[in-house]
């Protein structure tokens, strides 16, 4: 069903109610006045009125407050797939209840919700009194004879001044406000910056108001509609096809503490292997396996760093996840193997359609064990996608994920493969107008049976959880790698994303940008674009310039159709046939000659050298939820054109990225917030204001924010290979607000929750000495070196001189630019860097 057509039976809450149709009757529920309140528990209130609506209020912290409206039945509880088992909340926090004639008030130490007796409405405000939240016209239900309750909506102010961004992976502005947006899990194949819905359901967003932030989470698994005043007239509406209606208020005030907040309730991503943020290699596909080697030894005989290559579905035996293409792989695990000798890790496609064969185990052993996705009336749900006829398993039956999750031990155990790519998984289906499911399909929903519009939009969540618990089970002391197209919000627990089939232009280059930006901000911190887009052809310009955009994206990751794959020329029983060399449309850094690919090692070099900072941003990101990639927004929301950048964006705190996102472009307008900023290749200083810069094909514009200590590794061709030289904490002269550290472990397993990991935290301070850092350190984890290299970023007339623990150590200028290096212990407590200028 397209989206005009989707959108057309979602009437506006004014009209709700007045319309007629012919073939139902239909009622419309609001909530009454309150005639009942009851405490369930300490922390959760339940408002019954007169009407057949009630609300359930439950606190979970000081800052975060659960709304769910009912209709009809209030049921014992409000099972979630979004909700983390393992949040931190369990603590009741200090709060009171409070009435008056007007109704009753919740008061914590950061909000005063008050639930106005006449109508159940919902009014938030800060202890100061300013508003967050407030309800217009609030909550109603549409029920009828043949849909029941099939249309649960809210409506709720927008403030004039507000500002709305999240939603997940959505093409259009950053700023989601005049925009409306369906959320409804579909294969989108080449989409543009208008195409919604898209692979993913993150129902979060953010408001800001007068610099003050606020979260808005819908935990509502059912497709669902968001209208950010698209009419103009202050408000916003956010509508489900189904109940009961959940959602969250997230307190601020900053924009960071809401999305922390958010990911300490939905899940805070796993640790990722180290190895899984350097480069990654794929297409659709690489076979056979001399194929697979030749790109292998190019990389090597380059010394252009990559440490991951991918195989997409022709590795399969006629689309049969879980095997091999005997005549192109023969020995599987002595290409891993070869592979892994190299520093290359593998990863492979799985898919959730399962083909119908009786001579497949994979097939023959989920029919005994009855995992397949059945109809209402029992017959199993069928349907194309790359085999002609498959099966799907039903994921949200915890039996079927535990049968899915040991089927990868071959893969995983015996064979060597490091990671899987849960792909189709929306779920897509070939030939059908929805390109999915029909709704007459069911779901066990952990005990919860349903039918698929309420299971849609977490099917490949689930999948990806079945995936992610299974390798962990398989292999315990390995961090599991898994990476999904579709998900639901609390999917970050279970997998990275990336944007789907995007499309080589350099449109698309600006979209990856946003989306980038909207997942990080909702909770989806390890995503990617596939660079130089999936479909299409780019040219070498627009290949560098992904690719230096893509070093500060969380993943690194080429991908594309090529010439439909290898073998696209024909299908023949479902194998794909190679066509001629010649015509392939190649992906790899080299593909283009020269200048292209000394541009793209350079950038990609960069990446490897930013390794150790990307690694502590995502130790962060672990912790306590905070975004690795920000927009300028988030951190100066009182900077207009700040808040209106959607070209620029930070990686994490320290570092400052302006792409170059057009074609034969010369020069580019920036603009740096407040504060000292330093180029980070020359060290150039700038202040805050619009600057007009060159630029040039071998870089884009990054600055680092004074005060910041930039941990920074020597150049290798892949993370398993020894550091050629030690180390280097680059180190840019000022204050910061910011904490700087640096964190290194094993690089995989689990050692760091018992101790082993080392955390650095740097102090930078101006005395009359000159700048004074200091470090304090951590952990139990000893890495391999025992010296580091401090760089010392300084007027390119400064004559410096430097004391460690109080010893001199002598300093050496790079040439060329005003960086000053010296060799220390790695355990160094103070250093102290004096420098005076002379004319030139």
């Amino acid at each position: 069903m397209s989206e005009k057509k989707r959108r057309l039976h979602i009437v506006p809450m004014d009209k709700l109610g007045t319309e007629k149709r012919a073939d139902d009757a239909w009622r419309l529920h609001k909530p009454g006045s309150i005639i009942q309140v009851m405490e369930e528990d300490e922390r959760t209130r339940l408002f019954r009125t007169d009407s057949k609506v009630s609300l359930r209020v439950r606190i979970w912290s000081a800052e975060i407050v659960q709304f769910v409206w009912y209709v009809w039945h209030v049921p014992a509880d409000d099972f979630s797939y979004a909700i983390d088992p393992e949040n931190p909340f369990e603590a009741i926090p200090p709060h009171d209840w409070a009435r008056d004639e007007s109704g009753w008030t919740l008061r914590t130490q950061a909000l005063r919700v008050h639930i106005r007796k006449s109508d159940a409405h919902i009014h938030i405000e800060d202890p100061q009194g300013q508003t967050l939240y407030a309800d217009e016209q609030g909550f109603a239900c549409r029920e009828t004879i043949l849909t029941g309750l099939s249309e649960w909506q809210l409506r709720a102010q927008a403030p004039k001044r507000a500002g709305y961004h999240g939603l997940g992976d959505k093409a259009g502005r950053l700023n989601l406000r005049g925009q409306r947006f369906t959320n409804w899990n579909t294969d989108t194949f080449m989409y543009g910056a208008e195409t919604d819905p898209m692979y993913k359901t993150i129902p979060f967003f953010i408001q800001v108001t007068d610099k003050v932030a606020s979260g808005f989470f819908l935990d509502n698994t059912f497709q669902s509609w968001f209208d950010f005043d698209s009419r103009r007239k202050g408000f916003i509406e956010v509508r489900t096809a189904g109940g009961p209606f959940s959602w969250f208020f997230i307190g601020g005030p900053a924009w960071l503490d809401v999305c922390r907040r958010y990911a300490l309730l939905t899940g805070r991503a796993p640790l990722p292997p180290f190895w899984a943020l350097g480069f990654h290699q794929c297409r659709w596909s690489y076979f056979p396996e001399s194929r697979v080697r030749e790109v292998a030894e190019t990389f090597r005989q380059l010394d252009i760093p990559c440490d991951a290559i991918w195989l997409d579905i022709d590795y399969m035996d006629g689309y049969r996840c879980f095997t091999w293409n005997l005549d192109y792989f023969p020995d599987p695990k002595g290409m891993i193997q070869w592979l892994r000798d190299r520093g290359f890790h593998t990863i492979v496609m799985i898919d959730p359609g399962i083909r119908i064969d009786e001579q497949y185990f994979v097939f023959q052993h989920g029919t005994d064990h009855d995992v397949w996705c059945k109809r209402t009336n029992g017959e199993w749900m069928i349907g194309p996608v790359w085999p002609p006829d498959c099966v799907f398993p039903d994921f949200t039956n915890p039996r079927v994920r535990q049968w899915w999750g040991a089927l990868y031990r071959e893969l995983y155990v015996l064979q060597g493969v490091d990671g899987f790519w849960n792909d189709m998984n929306e779920p897509a289906v070939f030939k059908v107008n929805s390109k999915t499911f029909p709704e007459n399909v069911a779901h066990d929903y952990d005990g919860h049976p349903t039918d698929h519009r309420k299971a849609h939009n977490v099917y490949g969540q689930q999948m990806s959880r079945a995936t992610f618990e299974g390798l962990r089970q398989l292999k315990p002391q390995q961090r599991p790698f898994v990476l999904t197209r579709a998900t639901f919000a609390g999917g970050q627990r279970y997998a990275a994303v990336w944007t789907g089939d995007n499309v080589a232009s350099w449109e698309h280059l600006a979209i990856a940008l946003r989306q980038m930006l909207r997942l990080s901000v909702s909770g989806f911190s390890f995503a990617g674009s596939d660079i130089g887009g999936f479909a299409g052809q780019p040219d070498g310009e627009l290949m560098v310039r992904w690719l230096q955009l893509g070093v500060f994206h969380p993943l690194f990751r080429v991908h594309s159709i090529g010439n439909n794959t290898d073998g696209d020329a024909a299908r023949e029983n479902g194998m794909p046939v190679l066509p001629p060399p010649e015509k392939r449309m190649d992906r790899e850094p080299w593909a283009w000659g020269e200048p292209w690919t000394s541009h793209a090692r350079a950038a990609i070099r960069l990446r490897y050298r930013l390794l150790p900072y990307f690694y502590t941003l995502f130790y962060r990101h672990h912790q306590d939820g905070t975004p690795v990639l920000w927009p300028l927004a988030a951190c100066w929301p009182t900077d207009a054109t700040a808040v209106r950048t959607e070209e620029a964006f930070l990686l994490g705190p320290h570092l400052l990225a302006w792409p170059v996102l057009r074609k034969g472009q010369k020069t580019k307008t920036i603009h740096l917030p407040e504060g000292k900023w330093y180029h980070l290749q020359t060290g150039r200083a700038f202040g805050p204001g619009t600057h007009r810069m060159r630029v040039h094909m071998h870089t884009i514009p990054v600055f680092a924010k004074a005060g910041s200590v930039l941990p920074l590794h020597p150049v290798r061709n892949h993370t398993s290979e020894p550091l050629p030289d030690v180390p280097s904490l680059r180190i840019f002269p000022g204050s910061s607000d910011q904490p700087c550290a640096w964190y290194e472990d094993e690089g995989d397993g689990y050692g760091y929750r018992q101790g082993l990991y080392r955390l650095a935290r740097f102090e930078q301070r101006q005395s009359p000495e000159g700048v004074v850092l200091t470090q304090e350190i951590e952990g139990q984890f000893r890495p391999a070196w025992d010296w580091v290299r401090l760089e010392w970023v300084l007027p390119a007339a400064a004559r410096p001189s430097l004391v460690v623990d109080g010893q001199t150590v002598p300093l050496s200028r790079q040439a060329g630019e005003g960086i000053w290096t010296g060799r220390v212990p790695a355990d160094f407590r103070q250093a102290i860097c004096t420098f005076a200028t002379t004319s030139p």
